[in-house]
């Protein structure tokens, strides 16, 4: 079984499932350590995998978390330019990039929750390991920072539906 992902003339598709966990007025991003882009977690989904089993297994690779999913909230078509992680070295060639996001509603253990950051790997996928960095963001504070994909912001900031601790 392999990534959902396919390169035609130097462009990449793919499928990516982005993890969206919220607690207390927050949101869970990440990125790679010393980065600016900030993200929703998550990876590439896996032939005959299902949304739900990707976030847990991204979260379980990336963060080490065994997550509780919810429901799938978006999906969002994204184009842009980006280093190819796939590619040799830890940032690859930059490549054209249309990707098709799922975004599913997932619970975290109660210890991420109450962290206001945490570390994790990249492992899986890439010819070399790097760092990520998890951060919660409240709501209220997504305009200042670099979110990608930017349409993410107005989703987020609107709340709707999904998981949501108690």
């Amino acid at each position: 079984m392999g990534f959902a992902q396919f390169r035609d003339d130097g462009r990449i598709f793919q499928v990516r499932v982005g993890v969206v966990a919220r607690s207390n007025g927050r949101v869970l991003l990440h990125r790679t350590a010393g980065d600016d882009i900030w993200s929703l977690p998550g990876g590439r989904l896996m032939v005959g995998e299902t949304a739900a089993q990707a976030a847990m297994r991204e979260m379980r690779e990336e963060a080490g978390a065994e997550v509780q999913p919810g429901e799938l909230l978006w999906v969002i078509e994204n184009f842009f330019r980006a280093n190819a992680l796939d590619a040799p070295g830890v940032d690859g060639a930059p490549a054209d990039h249309h990707e098709v996001g799922l975004y599913v509603a997932v619970r975290l253990p109660p210890h991420l929750e109450q962290a206001e950051s945490f570390t994790g790997v990249e492992r899986e996928g890439t010819p070399h390991e790097f760092a990520l960095e998890f951060r919660w963001f409240g709501l209220d504070a997504l305009d200042g920072i670099d979110l990608r994909p930017a349409s993410l912001r107005e989703r987020l900031a609107a709340g709707g539906a999904g998981v949501q601790a108690s």
